[in-house]
Order: structure tokens, then C-alpha cells, then sequence
């Protein structure tokens, strides 16, 4: 099974790439495993109870409705059991 589950990705992973010749060294925005101890956009979503229904990366759940939201969370568990 991978390390990395489905909708636990973060967008904002900087990899270096290329040589360190001269000085000069290249870097890449990846996706990288979700740091959600340390990230400020890690959030939750609540319910109209204030139940959260919902907890990840907060540009994960942009546009989404509360069942779009909950069906991304389905399908994830659903991939991610072993």
C-alpha cells in the first residue's frame, strides 16, 4: 500500500532538481504528503450541528457542497483500506 492517500496530498511541496553547479540550483513545486500538524490552510468542516463532518486540506473542499465533500470522503476511505 502507498504512503500517500488518496485527497492527502499537498499542493505546495517545493523538491530541488538539477545540479548545484556554479551555485545554481532549480526548484519544483510537487505534490508532497500533507504536513497537517504544521499546515494553516489543514481545516475542518462542520455541519449545521457544528459535527465535523469533514477534516483536510482546505483547497480540497473549495466550490465543493457539503455532499461532494462527503462523497470525496467515501471514495477516499474506500481506496485507502487495505
Amino acid at each position: 500500500m502507498s504512503d500517500y492517500a488518496l485527497f492527502d496530498m499537498c499542493p505546495f511541496t517545493q523538491v530541488q532538481i538539477g545540479g548545484g553547479g556554479g551555485g545554481f540550483e532549480s526548484y519544483v513545486w510537487t505534490h508532497g504528503k500533507c504536513i497537517r500538524t504544521y499546515c494553516k490552510l489543514y481545516t475542518a468542516k462542520f455541519d449545521e450541528t457544528g459535527k465535523v463532518y469533514a477534516e483536510g486540506c482546505s483547497l480540497q473542499f473549495l466550490g465543493l457542497t457539503q455532499l461532494e465533500i462527503l462523497q470525496n470522503a467515501e471514495l477516499r476511505r474506500r481506496t485507502t483500506q487495505t
